[in-house]
């Protein structure tokens, strides 16, 4: 497999635009990490997973396609994207991991893939434009802090196979009007709605 190797770009403060190479198939942890001067970048259409902290911090990322070919997001991947508002997670995706997303404070659209089992600790925590999202019907475990300091998040709808939901999962979602869950979810009831 050709590959870009863990922390390649780290902190490259002047990057702005990255092209990669279609036959490249891993990209390492933290190779994008820093590039605070990142706007633009092509992911190669092979890649299978978007390693740890691969663009942790490139606070001019605003916009990232994603290839249809990935089926992992490690932790802190996108965490402190200031500027990314809009992500499509490809339907392959099975894992996004903890932190993921967390200090993305202008993401307002995410498109979760529809075999998603869990929301992982803080995959959205202090997201901070995020209003609403869809939760695939999927997932079964709202985990810890998953949308903490949401402070624009207004309604929530809890899918039928949800049976847990961790500590902190909204914490600090003061905009928070609405919670519906699934007349068929089992685990938890609507009270007076």
């Amino acid at each position: 497999a050709q590959e870009i190797g863990i922390c390649c770009f780290y902190e490259c403060t002047s990057l702005r635009n990255a092209t990669i190479s279609s036959v490249i198939t891993k990209i390492g942890p933290s190779a994008f990490s820093g590039c605070s001067s990142l706007t633009t970048i092509k992911l190669p259409s092979a890649l299978e997973s978007i390693e740890n902290y691969m663009f942790y911090e490139c606070t001019s990322l605003a916009k990232i396609d994603i290839p249809e070919t990935v089926k992992y997001i490690d932790v802190f991947s996108f965490r402190g994207c200031i500027l990314l508002d809009n992500v499509v997670i490809p339907e392959n995706c099975k894992v996004i991991e903890s932190n993921a997303f967390t200090d993305c404070s202008s993401l307002s659209s995410i498109k979760l893939p529809s075999g998603l089992k869990e929301l992982t600790p803080g995959i959205f925590q202090s997201c901070e434009k995020l209003a609403s999202i869809e939760i695939p019907e999927s997932v079964v475990n709202i985990s810890i802090g998953a949308f903490s300091n949401c402070t624009s998040l207004k309604e929530i709808h809890i899918p039928a196979n949800v049976s847990k939901i961790g500590n902190y999962a909204f914490y600090m979602c003061n905009n928070l009007e609405t919670i519906t869950v699934d007349k068929n979810n089992q685990n938890f009831v609507m009270s007076n709605g």
